[in-house]
Parts: structure tokens; C-alpha cells; sequence
């Protein structure tokens, strides 16, 4: 699509009537015959008494950037491309906001929290005063690099895979960004790279660990090596990447002894299959071949480099339920008689209480699949998702159950489905308001009791910030609930509001961006604690504050 629109803006061309795909709606423009020269911005125009026009650039040279599709979201939809000097142009607008995007091959833009965002979104006030816009994209980034073994010998078929560290919804963690093989030369380019900080893990191809010489030790290649040759991933060192820039990584996969694993897997029925994969010490999935054996009940792992691994095997029982266990092994030698017997996940129950001041209807339908409250579960490890279970109804109205959690140490937020707010959450002896939940198998696990109470309070905020059109977030914190997320809600011109609180003492304040803010971390949040609005708020009172806009990173 891009070829065809630079052709269609060639110098002193017409613009001929196209169809934009899904990205605006499968809308037609309308045709208008425009020319220009190199001088002139391209525009298309349409009756109105507003223009806006603006500039695109280069974020990292400030270079003008040519023949960047522009397109114009709202109030109408239309599309130009910036002319040689990267200048654009909208006429014909009505008063009020206008929202464009723009992108162009070889660039990015966003925060590069999100990765690979190739149309930057931004919102412009139209009126008589309006003045031209920057439109800034960030080049690409690129890796380039090469696998080889100990003789310089290229390995083909290496799977090398790149890793970052982001924020979602206000916990870190880490993620795969790209993978790709080798070529038959050892050779690897990983492009469409926002600017960040990046790990690096080369994977040499499984085959080549069962090249031996049997007269003597058995020799293979790592499992994974962390640039620039680490086996673990705390141990890499990161690749920080600028806008545009080009990386040059260099793996050297040296043969080592290797050795066997093998033992027995129980706990499945007769009948049933049963499936395994290894991951090494930083929680990646590696490429060694594990063999399982259902009948005989026995597994064996060949040719595994010296290490920490975890091994996963799954089954299900005779009613189709999944069952799962993991063991890990340290490796300096052959290992036999590993145990592993699965188990099925574990169950929870939630007993939720009400302490209602009155009637409340919509609660009557609870057992028919309407839940009173909701759970998270979130863990402490980067490599390890938030986690929302299902919550499923019982014989009891006030009685649900929650299935298939996986035992570990969770931050467990508790939210009311309704008008209501959560009083107290509890699982034996662990508050869950200040306290994280340990889940261990063979261990019995209380249920959780909620009490939900109505007398809640509302807070309306009035924000102040420089920019009218700011679109900010106000992060709320109970001082009685640590372990809680904190409350998030965002202010559109000025204003913002929230209802449903429980009364009591909070910590606010206001923030241009949360998108890279890892307010789930209370070591974080507690950077902007100085800064912080406190407040009281009294059962069912209504609260007014005025908060500034603070700036990331202020």
C-alpha cells in the first residue's frame, strides 16, 4: 500500500479515488486533483473554516521525514503523505479536537514499552490559534549477529530469541519480542526494533547434541546461551538499543559434557497420555527432548548440558481432569530415579459475607452465574502472568469455588462486582489485604471469607495541568491495604471521579502516563509518596480534591 501512495504523490500527480482498508473502515474518499511542488505541504481539503498542518520528523536526527502516511482519524477520515520536507496538511475542519496517526516503513514510535507500534496516535485542538504540529518517529532498531561453534564453524539452524523487560497494567515482566533462525552461514538479522534494553539468547539446534564420539564423554552444546555467554539470563549482559542504531552480537557455542536424566512419572490413569518439556533456570522453554514412556510410566532426557532444570509433565485423569507436577534437577552428572507424581491443581473456596445497610437485588441472582466479587492472583515472578480464575458457583449462595490454581506465592486484589466495597479479605490466618497468599500442595487451603459492606464513599477530583487536552491517571492507595492494586481511574479534561471506595485513609496523586509505571510495585510507588495527596474519606461521604499533574519520572 505504500508503494502505491508514493507513486500517487510523484511530483505534480493527481490523487485518484482508492479504498483504504480495515484501518479506516473501508471508507471512500473522495477525489480531488491536487498539485504541488516541493515547496508546498500535501493536503487534501474539503469545506471547513480550520486547518491544521505540521511536520513529520526523524525523533533521532530531527531530519524532515518524506512521504509518511498521515492519516486524519477524527472528525473525519482522510489521508495524506508528507511531502519532501516532511510537511503535511488538513483544511476544512470544524472547531474542536482532531486525531491523527502516521507511519512509515522502517519507523516506530510509542514508548517502546509496547514494541513494534508502527502508528503513532496523537490529538490536536483545532481552532483559529492552532499551530503546527510535530509528528516525530523513531528509525528502527536492528540486530544482526552470527552462531558459531568452538572451531568457528557455523551453526545452522540456531534459534535465537530476544527478550525485554515491559510494564503491563503496572507489573513488570518479561517477554519474547522476536526469534529467528540461523541461515545455512550461522547468520541471524532481527529488525523492527523499538530503542530499549534487550536480552539476547542463542538456542543451538537439538540434532547437533547427538553428534559424539561414544569411545569417549559425551560432549553437546548448551542449552541456551545469554549474550554474550551466560547460562542464565541474570547473568546476560543487555543490549541497549537507540533509535536507529544497529547491534552486532557475536554467540561462540563451545561443546561440554552432557549427561542423561531419567526416572519415572505416576499419578495418571491407565490409558491416559502423558507429555513433558524442560526449562532451564531462567524459566525458558529449552530444546533438549525429553521421551516419555504412558505404559511403562518412565521418562528419559539425553544429552543435558550441567545446569538447574525444571521438568513439567502433564496428564489427565480418568474424568478428563489435567493433572501436572514439576521437578527440578541440578545437573553435574547423570541423574536417575528422578520421582515425579502428578497431581491435580489445586481448589479454592470464597465465602463472601454482605453487611448491607439495605436491600440489594441484584445480589439475588448470584447463584444463577453472577459472582459477587472478583479475583486476581498475582505473582511475584517476571516470568509468571497475572492470573484470573473462573469463579464457579456452588450449592450455597454465598459459596464459590475457584479451580485449577497452580501452588506459589501470590498478591491476591479482591474487587466488588457491585455497589459494595471489600471490607475484609481472609484466608486462615493470612490477611489479604496486607498480606501475600502461599498455596503449597499437600497443604490444606482455608477458604477465602469476604465481607462486602455498602456505606461507600465517592471522590471527584478536579485536576491542573498546563495541557487542557492531557489525559491523565490518578492512582489511589489505601493505606489499610497494601497488598491491594491500587485504584486507577483517569481524568479527561480536567476532571475525574470514582465511587465505590471503602471509607478510610488513602494516598492520590495524578500522572501523565502509566504506561511504563510499575505501580503494582509498592518500592515504586513509593517514589511518588512525597508527592502524594492525603486523604480521609467517611462512609457514605462524597470527597472533592484538586491534584497537579505530576510528570513521569518527577
Amino acid at each position: 500500500m505504500f508503494h502505491q501512495l508514493e507513486l500517487m504523490f510523484r511530483h505534480r500527480c493527481s490523487i485518484l479515488v482508492f479504498l483504504i482498508g480495515s484501518s479506516l473502515g473501508n471508507h471512500m474518499l473522495n477525489a480531488q486533483i491536487v498539485s504541488f511542488n516541493s515547496s508546498q505541504p500535501y493536503s487534501l481539503s474539503q469545506s471547513g473554516d480550520f486547518k491544521v498542518e505540521g511536520t513529520v520528523i526523524n525523533a533521532v536526527t530531527g531530519d524532515p521525514l518524506p512521504r509518511a502516511l498521515v492519516q486524519l482519524l477524527s472528525p473525519a477520515q482522510r489521508l495524506v503523505m508528507s511531502g519532501p520536507d516532511g510537511r503535511f496538511q488538513f483544511e476544512g475542519l470544524p472547531q474542536g479536537q482532531a486525531n491523527f496517526a502516521v507511519q512509515k516503513p522502517g519507523f516506530l514510535v510509542g514508548d517502546g514499552n509496547r514494541g513494534g507500534i508502527v502508528a503513532l496516535k496523537t490529538t490536536v485542538k483545532v481552532d483559529a490559534h492552532t499551530e503546527p504540529v510535530t509528528l516525530k518517529m523513531v528509525p528502527q532498531s536492528v540486530l544482526i549477529g552470527h552462531v558459531a561453534d568452538g572451531n568457528g564453524e557455523a551453526l545452522e539452524s540456531s534459534m535465537v530469541r530476544v527478550f525485554r523487560m515491559v510494564v503491563r497494567n503496572g507489573r513488570k515482566t518479561r517477554e519474547m519480542v522476536q526469534m529467528k533462525a540461523t541461515d545455512e552461514e550461522g547468520n541471524f538479522r532481527i529488525a523492527n526494533l523499538p530503542p530499549g534494553r534487550y536480552y539476547v539468547a542463542a538456542q543451538p539446534r537439538a540434532n547437533s547434541l547427538g553428534l559424539f564420539d561414544t569411545s569417549r564423554p559425551k560432549l553437546g552444546y548448551p542449552a541456551n546461551i545469554y549474550y554474550p555467554a551466560a547460562s542464565d539470563i541474570a547473568a546476560a549482559t543487555p543490549i541497549d538499543l537507540a533509535g536507529g542504531a544497529t547491534a552486532h552480537l557475536e554467540f561462540i557455542a563451545g561443546l561440554e559434557r552432557v549427561f542423561d536424566v531419567t526416572g519415572s512419572i505416576a499419578g495418571y490413569a491407565q490409558g491416559q497420555g502423558v507429555s513433558a518439556f524442560v526449562t532451564d533456570a531462567s524459566g525458558d522453554q529449552t530444546n533438549l527432548g525429553i521421551r516419555t514412556n504412558a505404559q511403562a510410566g518412565t521418562f528419559e532426557l539425553r544429552s543435558v548440558p550441567a545446569g538447574v532444570y525444571t521438568i513439567r509433565a502433564i496428564a489427565h485423569d480418568g474424568a478428563g481432569h489435567q493433572l501436572s507436577a514439576d521437578a527440578t534437577v541440578n545437573v553435574t552428572a547423570n541423574v536417575t530415579g528422578v520421582r515425579i507424581v502428578l497431581e491435580p491443581p489445586l481448589e479454592l473456596q470464597v465465602v463472601v459475607r454482605n453487611e448491607f445497610s439495605h436491600p440489594h437485588p441484584e445480589l439475588e441472582s448470584a447463584g444463577k452465574g453472577v459472582f459477587p466479587v472478583n479475583l486476581s492472583f498475582h505473582s511475584s515472578s517476571t516470568r509468571q502472568d497475572d492470573f484470573y480464575p473462573a469463579m464457579e458457583t456452588t450449592g450455597e449462595p454465598s459459596t464459590f469455588v475457584f479451580r485449577n490454581i497452580s501452588p506459589g506465592k501470590y498478591r491476591v486484589t479482591v474487587n466488588a462486582s457491585y455497589n459494595a466495597y471489600v471490607q475484609s479479605a481472609r484466608c486462615g490466618s493470612t490477611d489479604l489485604m496486607r498480606e501475600e497468599l502461599v498455596l503449597a500442595r499437600g497443604a490444606p487451603v482455608p477458604p477465602i471469607e469476604i465481607v462486602l459492606r455498602d456505606d461507600m464513599a465517592t471522590l471527584t477530583l478536579a485536576l491542573r495541568s498546563d495541557d487542557p487536552l492531557l489525559r491523565a491517571a490518578v492512582l489511589i492507595m489505601q493505606d489499610s491495604a497494601p497488598m491491594q492494586s491500587p485504584k486507577l481511574t483517569w481524568g479527561f479534561g480536567g476532571n475525574a471521579s470514582l465511587s465505590g471506595l471503602a471509607p478510610g485513609e488513602y494516598k492520590m496523586f495524578a500522572i501523565d502516563s502509566v504506561e511504563q509505571l510499575e505501580y503494582m510495585n509498592p518500592e515504586v510507588l513509593g517514589q511518588y509518596t512525597s508527592k502524594a495527596v492525603q486523604i480521609s474519606l467517611a462512609p457514605n461521604g462524597e470527597t472533592k480534591v484538586s491534584l497537579a499533574v505530576l510528570h513521569t519520572g518527577e
